[in-house]
């Protein structure tokens, strides 16, 4: 998806802390998927998948350009 910057999360613990982590966890499952391969989802990468999903929603509603 669309690399961008939004600015309304905190530095240390949110970008830096949890939702770091969330992204690192969600990328080898997403990117096969991007690249329209199939793959496997366990229920724990849908768990992953779903919360990372909701983690860009919640923080694209911020995006001015939506606005």
């Amino acid at each position: 998806p669309r690399d961008w910057q939004v600015k309304c999360v905190c530095g240390s613990i949110c970008n830096n802390g949890w939702m770091r982590r969330l992204e690192d966890r969600a990328e080898p499952i997403l990117l096969p998927l991007f690249f329209g391969e199939e793959i496997r989802l366990t229920p724990e990468d849908q768990t992953t998948v779903a919360a990372w999903c909701v983690m860009k929603a919640i923080v694209a509603e911020y995006e001015e350009s939506y606005v």
